[in-house]
């Protein structure tokens, strides 16, 4: 697309002048030259301009180079390396910046990432899935991916977690048979101190297949081990085998009920060193649980409603003592507390006699399917308590908490949904969550307040975010949340903003109370414009 004497205007106020330009056109799908460049500014960096290059190598590969120029003056030369095979891809992206000031030191120093992912299909003979990976995360400075956070934005190799890096190396083989994946692992947690930010798992491996399934139930065995290095001289090994089988639902008609038995056996090795948990001697452990499921849907139907009512029950036992979890941080809620594995854990099952018992209800409209209410309470009971079962589930105790929850939609304007957990006294309420979504028209508010107290923890908070479309061009848009807990907000993102097919424009007003290290609490006011496909340009007013 060519360009003569061409005038961009922004509610007809003339901004940008353009006496000669060119771009490809949307149709084309791969060409050398420059590509987006763009403006922006954070309170650690300052103003930057970014001005990418794309330059097409061969037929499978290319190169984005992205140097980026502070008004700090500083530099970062970072580049995209791309390349696809027949069987294989691999895909690069590294940096390097020059007299980067910490605010946290004072000090001027080169800094740099590398992020790597390499894919081989190995095509193996008698496997559906055979593939081979690679990849490797790595900076030089524990803030690095928070304070550039928004230049790195646009690599698709950013770790999702701006506090830990991961390198690792899998092998995934699939067929009809079988699942089988081995690997070794390498994570660094950049908030810790140097001596003990690194965990090292090499190797893991984890396998899985379906021994039979017939008219009777369905068998499967599970088989995972690894050996976990972390905290520097803490070692834990283990290799833990699972044999399960669970029965066809049973179906008695003359009583309403569905019942089945479930059979679960583990097979549990351990070792450790420096381990609160696994001793330093081997240790082998065999247990198994025995679990009878039975529910009774009862249905009402009437004119203009449809109601169900489900009681259910589950009886487990399981003769075997656990590993001491009693520390553990794990949640219970109505959703999961009749899962098998509900306290999430690999290395033990359930130990105890336990009864788990509950309710659902369902009322749904027949004339409007977005009219519905849900309801499901339930809790557990053993005939004595278990000291190994972590605290805060209340599952250690002869009578848990009863749990809770609510999905209340009124109307496909207002919807209601609400968990909780309540000891069994009934005189105090340990869990809340709240969320509710109103949507009426172009406006839409969501608020999501959570609270815990007692043993469940000592966390509060809310949180909302909400949108209004002025009309197929304009839009606003707020989100806030408030930690109740010590009467601080965390943030305020107040937006603005104006788009058609080639131009977006906006004005945003950002508070944060974040701090670490070299990020710093900011209170800044925006004007951003994005010119489709030329450029984006972010600049503070105040």
């Amino acid at each position: 697309m060519i360009y003569d004497d061409a005038l961009l205007k922004v509610y007809d106020i003339p901004v940008f002048y353009f006496p000669k330009f060119f771009h490809p056109d949307p149709t084309v799908q791969r060409q050398s030259g420059f590509l987006q460049p763009k403006l922006s500014n954070s309170k650690t960096l300052g103003n930057s301009l970014s001005l990418p290059f794309f330059h097409i190598i061969s037929e499978n590969k290319d190169l984005t180079f992205k140097p980026t120029l502070f008004d700090k003056n500083s530099q970062m030369f970072q580049a995209e390396y791309r390349q696809e095979n027949r069987n294989s891809s691999f895909i690069t992206d590294f940096s390097l910046t020059n007299k980067f000031q910490s605010t946290e030191t004072k000090e001027n120093n080169s800094i740099s990432h590398l992020f790597a992912k390499f894919d081989m299909d190995l095509d193996l003979e008698d496997f559906n899935y055979s593939k081979m990976s690679f990849s490797v995360e790595k900076v030089t400075k524990d803030t690095y991916l928070k304070v550039f956070d928004n230049i790195l934005s646009n690599t698709e190799l950013k770790p999702t977690n701006n506090d830990i890096t991961t390198s690792e190396i899998e092998l995934a083989l699939n067929n009809e048979k079988f699942d089988f994946n081995l690997g070794m692992s390498a994570f660094e947690n950049l908030q810790k101190p140097s001596s003990d930010r690194y965990q090292f798992i090499f190797p893991y491996y984890d396998f899985s297949t379906n021994l039979f399934s017939n008219d009777y139930g369905l068998s499967d065995f599970t088989s995972k081990g690894s050996n976990d290095l972390k905290d520097t001289n803490n070692l834990r090994t283990r290799v833990i085998n699972d044999l399960n089988f669970i029965t066809v639902d049973k179906i008695f008609y003359d009583y309403g009920s569905i019942n089945n038995f479930e059979f679960y056996l583990k097979n549990t090795n351990t070792v450790g060193k420096n381990d609160h948990q696994f001793d330093s001697s081997p240790d082998y452990n065999l247990s198994s649980m025995l679990v009878f499921n039975s529910s009774m849907p009862l249905i009402k139907k009437e004119k203009n409603n449809l109601s169900s009512f489900t009681p259910k029950i589950s009886f487990r036992t399981n003769p075997s003592n656990m590993t001491n979890n009693y520390e553990e941080d794990r949640i219970i809620t109505a959703d999961n507390i009749f899962s098998i594995n509900r306290l999430s854990l690999e290395e033990s099952l359930e130990s105890g006699n336990s009864i788990t018992y509950g309710a659902e209800y369902r009322k749904e409209d027949l004339n409007d399917s977005s009219k519905y209410t849900e309801f499901t309470l339930a809790s557990v009971f053993r005939d004595v308590e278990q000291k190994n079962i972590p605290k805060k589930t209340t599952l250690n105790k002869k009578y848990s908490n009863i749990f809770g929850s609510v999905d209340h939609s009124i109307s496909n304007f207002l919807k209601l949904g609400y968990d909780f957990s309540i000891n069994n006294d009934l005189d105090q309420v340990d869990y809340s969550a709240l969320d509710i979504n109103i949507s009426i028209n172009n406006f839409v508010t969501k608020f999501n307040f959570i609270e815990e107290n007692n043993i469940m923890g000592n966390e509060s908070s809310v949180e909302n975010i909400t949108s209004y479309t002025l009309d197929e061009k304009n839009f606003l848009s707020f989100k806030t949340r408030r930690n109740r807990k010590i009467n601080l907000t965390e943030y305020y993102d107040l937006a603005y903003e104006y788009k058609n097919d080639c131009l977006t424009a906006g004005l945003k007003y950002q508070k944060t109370y974040y701090e670490d290290r070299d990020l710093k609490p900011s209170k800044d006011l925006m004007f951003t414009i994005t010119l489709i496909p030329l450029t984006s340009v972010e600049q503070k007013i105040r």
